[in-house]
């Protein structure tokens, strides 16, 4: 074998190794949290513990069970869980290193107000926050929710989740978790449900 072919299988060799090397670092450094959107194979977390309770919003949701129950329709009931979940794991989890592409994954789940306000505003201010120089990820598990509130005649309703948030700042190694609240105001159109506002608590 000549050394021109050596070189060549050498260079070759190099190229690849490269390649890899830059696939792993693009998946450790920069992959967004992993939210699953299917809505057809979503798993709820194990945990979860799903209330109906009347009432305003209770910030202590602890106390689910002391009021009397909401009469909701099992069909609404599973409609407001699903949305619930899926909506608030999803609002929760982003990274700045993706362009905060989380959210084209919601915005069939918003309210036209919501969604021009998230498109707007919302996603501007958390890059501003957490400039893309610096990598920062955020990923959210609901852990607990409660209907709060159910006006059929006005077709409105919110829920309240509780939720743990892991946060990674600099680093997929460096992690911050904590609980937080979010509260979900929900309206009824040609019979779906959707988000027209969400408050993180």
């Amino acid at each position: 074998m000549n050394k021109r072919i050596i070189l060549i299988i050498i260079i070759i060799i190099f190229i690849v190794i490269l390649g890899l090397a830059g696939y792993y670092v693009y998946n450790i450094y920069l992959i967004k949290p992993a939210v699953n959107t299917n809505l057809a194979i979503i798993n709820m977390p194990s945990e979860l513990n799903i209330n109906s309770n009347s009432g305003e919003v209770n910030q202590n949701i602890n106390s689910a069970g002391s009021q009397p129950a909401i009469n909701v329709s099992k069909d609404d009931k599973s409609k407001i869980q699903l949305l619930a979940v899926i909506f608030g794991q999803n609002y929760g989890s982003y990274s700045n290193q993706t362009n905060l592409t989380n959210f084209d994954e919601i915005y069939s789940f918003m309210g036209a107000t919501m969604k021009n306000w998230v498109q707007t505003t919302y996603k501007g201010e958390i890059m501003k926050q957490h400039p893309q120089n610096v990598y920062y990820a955020i990923q959210t598990k609901v852990l607990n929710m409660q209907i709060t509130k159910l006006d059929e005649a006005k077709n409105t309703a919110s829920v309240m989740l509780k939720t743990q948030r892991q946060e990674f700042v600099e680093s997929p190694d460096k992690v911050r978790v904590y609980n937080q609240d979010l509260l979900l105001n929900l309206v009824k159109v040609n019979d779906n449900w959707i988000v027209d506002s969400a408050y993180w608590q």
